[in-house]
């Protein structure tokens, strides 16, 4: 029996007693549905659509688990032949987000080939909504300019009331802080090998509210930067805003994806809300949850340029800790050296899923064979005449 108001259906076709909303969240580059809908229901129903009929249903289910108010019901069609979709992924992160809480009501097989109807009850591991932050950054001593644009950024968002405290991991500055901060000096062992994972680390460890933002000293944060994060209630594991240069207002990766993750390949910038399973949180501005970073620190073999970002990302993305986009947050990038703008390309996502099964010869002869059949149906259907001089040529040849 559905109680009014503590049940809600995904789709604009709902029953009695539902709370109803619109679909669309899906297109919305943050994949995010109205705040207002988080941590209230008993019941959580998305069965209009599959969600494996969008290539972003990690987003979607991470969305479907922030409804919860704790214990829920969630009811989630799927459909097994979707190219973009993995039964076992899927169920990897229900346990995931569940923290193993989850326990099979019914699997039902429609009448349609491959479609089914997943009921289950699970609670939601845990997570934090407190706005309070802890702001730090990595600093070698040079560029003081930039570290108090920094610090004049993060003292701006004291007009939120929020419990806010700064960390800078380096020298002390010659300016003033007329707010709670601290300093944390660096070894030499440490400035030796160029080690931003253990500095990064120190910060970590150092920081007392729930919510960390880590940054390289090139950044200025938006002054509504904690304004943004109220917008969703400050609900996120991971999170990626956007960057822009200061002077040209030009895009910087942030929303950014390798190829693979059993080598480092070139580096993507993915359209904003695209979804890619190899997706990093660029190292320049880190932002998520003090418990999640306490328990998966940096690694600190992570030294400079040896992709301490991509590795952390991956132990993060294994346990489902996926990284979310903020867009109405933009933070300015006050200086970045072009080729590493020049670096990052865009990518072909459905390529990628076309011809994710390289494992044989014999599937790339036979994406081959089907390919060269499909190209000569097109040719036939849009120009038969060519299409039929084309064959007589190899009769005769």
């Amino acid at each position: 029996m559905i109680d009014k108001y503590n049940a809600i259906w995904l789709g604009p076709d709902s029953p009695a007693n539902y709370v109803n909303v619109s679909l669309d969240f899906i297109n919305t580059a943050d994949t995010r549905l109205s705040a207002e809908h988080y941590h209230k229901y008993k019941v959580v129903n998305f069965t209009e659509a599959c969600i494996s009929d969008f290539p972003k249903w990690p987003f979607v289910l991470d969305e479907l688990f922030k409804l919860s108010d704790g214990e829920s019901e969630f009811v989630i069609k799927f459909n097994t032949l979707s190219g973009t979709f993995s039964i076992p992924k899927f169920y990897k992160q229900i346990q995931h987000l569940s923290d193993g809480t989850v326990e099979l009501l019914s699997l039902i097989a429609t009448d349609v080939a491959g479609i089914y109807i997943l009921n289950f009850k699970a609670s939601r591991r845990a997570y934090t909504s407190e706005r309070s932050w802890s702001f730090g950054i990595v600093w070698d001593g040079k560029n003081e300019n930039h570290l108090e644009s920094y610090v004049r950024s993060v003292e701006k968002q004291l007009k939120y009331n929020s419990e806010v405290e700064l960390i800078i991991c380096g020298p002390a500055p010659s300016f003033d802080i007329k707010f709670d901060h601290s300093v944390i000096t660096s070894d030499e062992h440490t400035e030796k090998y160029a080690n931003i994972s253990r500095k990064k680390n120190k910060i970590i460890k150092k920081a007392k509210y729930d919510n960390i933002c880590i940054a390289h000293n090139r950044y200025q944060l938006d002054d509504n930067f904690i304004k943004s994060f109220d917008r969703i209630k400050h609900d996120f594991d991971v999170c990626v805003v956007k960057q822009v240069l200061t002077e040209t207002g030009e895009r910087v990766p942030d929303w950014v994806s390798q190829a693979s993750d059993q080598k480092l390949t070139a580096n993507y910038l993915l359209t904003y809300g695209e979804y890619s399973p190899y997706m990093y949180v660029p190292g320049g501005l880190v932002i998520a949850k003090r418990h999640i970073l306490l328990d998966n620190l940096f690694n600190d073999l992570g030294t400079w340029n040896m992709a301490e970002d991509v590795e952390l990302s991956q132990r993060l993305m294994s346990k489902d800790y996926i990284p979310r986009l903020n867009s109405r947050c933009i933070t300015k990038v006050l200086q970045l050296r072009k080729e590493i703008i020049a670096d990052f390309i865009t990518p072909d996502l459905n390529n990628f899923y076309r011809n994710i099964d390289q494992f044989s010869s014999g599937s790339i002869n036979q994406y081959n064979h089907k390919s060269f059949i499909y190209r000569n149906l097109q040719q036939l259907y849009r120009d038969p005449v060519a299409f039929l001089r084309k064959i007589k040529r190899k009769l005769k040849g």
